[in-house]
């Protein structure tokens, strides 16, 4: 099995000036201004042979940045032709976890009619997970190109692994394939590419799937069983419900239509490549870049789908990989004095804002207009709102306020936002 090692590439491939500004100041696009080129899919023969160099092209451009110190890739399983598909997978020490996620998305990639494949990027790995990778890919019968890198710090975090996983995905793609990503302590669900592919082939652009906690240990179960648990879970499903409203007068999701589950998580994404190249990549921030490229579609009017049939199962464990990752997060309740929620929420006040803006995107604000001439209005919501610098710069609530907030949150719904949306559903024949 041959490997391929990306070397630094000509001197006139010189790292792109940007300043440096704050991170949370620059929306996602910017990012990319720091990031290699994206490739061009579909400009060479994505034959099998040729995956390992685009994986090392790709690498070049990063080494060259600094930003990964290593970079080497080999190809396993027969190549289906044209690929329809590219799963990206990020892996940092899942040795232990490996083998079932290859398993899983075997199943899941058999009982789908899409041809697919795996990009497994082995990070900073130092407990033999590619080892592994390699010994396993040869009876699994399915294509996948193992990467194998170290990344530098301060970059050596999931957002910047993610993001060259699905770049080299995106160079061994053609212009219209799909790219789906999930996480390598994570189990994909027998439907789960099928679930994902199939909103893409319908006009939709980028798709989100939920998760569960799969066999949560004693001390997680404690945590689902507090009452802090259920007080979130609560105040998520009342925030649905003000976004659902939004959605619904901006155009995002269509008017009487069911809540959909607003999950943004990397263990379950899929998107076109065409809009993964028009957003510039996956913003690579230390965490929460699940969430930051789906803030980058909405700014970019991009149509989303929420799908509900594609659950994946994901670790509950305490000891994470991720900066700000589920593991993080959970042990950070067990033993916090004051314990902060998910960042996603928001005060009644923020949502009663988030409420407003939208109706004044549904009605063409004239500013906003101005401003923004051939937006859609859910791409005048995003921009009014500035989601993007909002859930970088605000601090999560902590679980006092979010007591606090609970009950005027409903009443905003029941008193306001809810009549509001009949009055403009009636006004607009819905």
């Amino acid at each position: 099995m041959s490997i391929i090692t990306a070397t630094m590439p000509s001197p006139t491939s010189t790292p792109i000036d940007v300043p440096e500004l704050p991170a949370a100041m620059l929306p996602p696009f910017l990012f990319s201004a720091r990031m290699p080129p994206l490739p061009v899919a579909g400009a060479l023969r994505r034959g099998q042979a040729s995956w390992p160099a685009i994986a090392a092209e790709i690498g070049a451009g990063y080494l060259a940045r600094g930003l990964v110190g290593s970079f080497e890739a080999q190809a396993f399983g027969a190549a289906p032709g044209d690929l329809d598909a590219l799963i990206a997978v990020p892996a940092r020490n899942e040795a232990g976890s490996i083998r079932a996620v290859l398993t899983g998305l075997r199943r899941a990639l058999a009982a789908s009619p899409v041809r697919a494949a795996i990009v497994l990027f082995a990070n900073n790995c130092d407990d033999g997970t590619a080892g592994n990778v390699a010994e396993l890919a040869p009876a699994l019968g399915i294509p996948l190109v193992l990467v194998e890198g170290r990344l530098r710090r301060p970059h050596a975090h999931v957002g910047l692994a993610r993001r060259i996983a699905m770049d080299i995905a995106l160079g061994m793609g053609t212009p219209d394939c799909a790219i789906l990503t999930t996480d390598a302590d994570t189990r994909v669900g027998d439907e789960w590419v099928r679930e994902l592919t199939a909103p893409l082939a319908e006009g939709f652009e980028l798709v989100c799937g939920d998760f569960e906690i799969e066999d949560p240990g004693p001390a997680v179960r404690g945590l689902q069983l507090h009452p802090l648990w259920r007080m979130e879970a609560r105040y998520a499903a009342l925030q649905n419900r003000v976004q659902h409203a939004c959605d619904q007068v901006t155009g995002r999701q269509p008017v009487g239509g069911p809540c959909p589950h607003y999950v943004e998580a990397g263990a379950s994404l899929g998107i076109t490549a065409r809009l993964y190249r028009r957003l510039g990549g996956l913003p690579p921030v230390a965490c929460s870049e699940d969430r930051a490229l789906v803030r980058a579609a909405e700014l970019a009017g991009a149509r989303i789908c929420y799908a509900e049939r594609a659950p994946v199962r994901t670790s509950g464990r305490l000891d994470g990989r991720a900066a700000g990752g589920l593991a993080a997060t959970l042990s950070r309740r067990l033993v916090a004095a004051a314990p902060t929620l998910d960042q996603r929420l928001r005060p009644a006040t923020g949502l009663r804002r988030l409420w407003t803006h939208a109706l004044l995107a549904a009605a063409g604000h004239e500013r906003a207009a101005l401003e923004w001439p051939t937006a859609t209005p859910a791409a005048l919501h995003a921009r009014m709102e500035n989601e993007w610098q909002r859930s970088v710069v605000e601090p999560p609530m902590p679980a006092r306020v979010v007591r606090r907030e609970l009950p005027r949150l409903a009443r905003l719904l029941r008193l306001e936002i809810e009549p509001a949306l009949a009055r403009w559903a009636a006004g607009h024949g819905r």
